[in-house]
């Protein structure tokens, strides 16, 4: 398949030459991808002259994405409103970030460059609710604590910073419409993220022995929610908030790995191991075990 390269800023840009991604051309297009020098490390794959694509194409797109491993990332942009309808149907903008026009693509690829010399990360909330917004905001937050070394449990950081995400796309309200979320943060002896907002007002001051629900109970009786915050306060030796203006700023403390065992040590075991299959976060990262502390 001709492919057209062009380096453009921080982009190696892609230009496919093709009018179908299908069942027929999905594995040249995928051979042809994979040839690409590994020294670029971030991808635009310009899709404007692609007037038709199918599952096979999508497959080889995210083949193609997973080639390249996660030091690498590739955005796509221009694409045609046939294609654009099916990458929304099967929710292809929940992993790749996708651009109007190629021109905004290179902007904002400058613009992060610029926000991450300063530590910070934004994204924006397009609708009420947008979860594929927050996971691909934090997604790329984690991914660039990866590369910093940073010697904190990215476990603890990824489910606290999703709990929040969550919190402020369900409860923000069209306030957290209008601007975007903003994670900013640096190190020292620990690592100190500040989340920024202009969602509706939280409570100002320091969190501390949030309420955990009532698990000692009755099948029936348990809750099916209210774990959020006391998940971000056993997981963070430090919670702060304030609101400044319109704008909340949420400051979320994480020791460095064996620096601190977490608060509420027998509750924090009897509730975070139970939730050992559905995160990345493992309870045996902490220094003990659960039978280390038994009552």
């Amino acid at each position: 398949m001709d492919l057209i390269h062009a380096q453009q800023g921080e982009y190696l840009v892609v230009t496919v030459n093709a009018m179908r991604i299908d069942a027929s051309a999905a594995l040249e297009f995928k051979d042809s991808m994979n040839t690409i020098d590994e020294s670029n490390s971030k991808i635009l794959l310009n899709l404007e002259q692609v007037e038709f694509i199918d599952s096979s194409g999508l497959d080889a797109i995210i083949s193609v994405m997973k080639h390249m491993g996660k030091e690498r990332k590739m955005d796509l942009c221009a694409i045609t409103p046939t294609v654009e309808k099916v990458f929304r149907l099967m929710r292809m903008d929940s992993i790749f970030s996708i651009y109007a026009k190629l021109e905004q693509a290179v902007s904002d690829q400058k613009r992060q460059d610029s926000e991450l010399s300063n530590n910070l990360i934004r994204f924006q909330l397009r609708t009420s609710e947008n979860f594929d917004a927050v996971r691909i905001g934090l997604g790329r937050f984690i991914h660039v604590l990866e590369t910093l070394n940073t010697q904190i449990d990215l476990g603890k950081v990824e489910l606290v910073l999703a709990e929040v995400l969550k919190n402020i796309a369900e409860h923000g309200g069209r306030e957290s419409l209008n601007h975007p979320i903003s994670l900013k943060w640096y190190t020292s002896d620990r690592l100190c993220i500040n989340v920024i907002n202009a969602g509706r007002c939280i409570p100002t001051g320091t969190i501390t022995n949030a309420q955990m629900p009532n698990l000692d109970t009755e099948i029936d009786n348990l809750p099916e929610g209210g774990f959020g915050w006391a998940l971000v306060d056993i997981l963070c030796s430090k919670v702060r908030s304030k609101r400044r203006g319109s704008f909340n700023t949420l400051r979320l403390n994480f020791p460095k790995k064996n620096n601190t065992a977490p608060k509420n040590l027998y509750f924090a075991l009897k509730f975070v191991a139970s939730l050992d299959e559905y995160y990345s976060y493992k309870p045996h990262n902490w220094l003990f075990s659960v039978s280390d502390f038994r009552p």
